[in-house]
């Protein structure tokens, strides 16, 4: 699991560059009805936090997920949120979705990643955030 953690340091900013261009290019927003964050959440008008390293977790149609990019499962996924929300900084969460997901499969995968990992403190947002 540790090498589902946050990019190692070092290397951190270079590969955010190459894996946030890749991975903007199949990113979805919400749908308009279900579009309004949670309070504390960032939404697309807001700044991400001054040199927070940046995690991206998408849920696709089928219910998968991918943690950066990488294929994992539910259980995995909270086992990591529960890890990296002990870092310092701690990262900032940029979720997105599969289009055609429904509110519900939204609000249920945002409260699932919300008990784990705190994201009302302004740790999570979704859809393209500035930085």
């Amino acid at each position: 699991m540790s090498g589902l953690r946050s990019v190692d340091r070092p290397h951190r900013a270079g590969m955010f560059v190459v894996g946030l261009s890749i991975l903007l290019a199949g990113c979805e927003s919400p749908p308009k009805q279900c579009q309004a964050v949670p309070d504390g959440w960032l939404d697309g008008k807001s700044k991400i936090p001054e040199l927070a390293p940046i995690n991206r977790l998408h849920l696709a149609r089928d219910g998968s997920m991918r943690w950066n990019g990488m294929a994992v499962t539910s259980a995995a996924v909270r086992g990591i949120l529960l890890t990296t929300a002990r870092d310092q900084p701690r990262p900032f969460l940029l979720l997105d979705y599969d289009s055609g997901l429904s509110c519900d499969q939204i609000y249920r995968f945002r409260e699932f990643v919300d008990q784990a990992y705190q994201c009302r403190a302004g740790n999570c947002g979704e859809g393209e955030l500035k930085h």
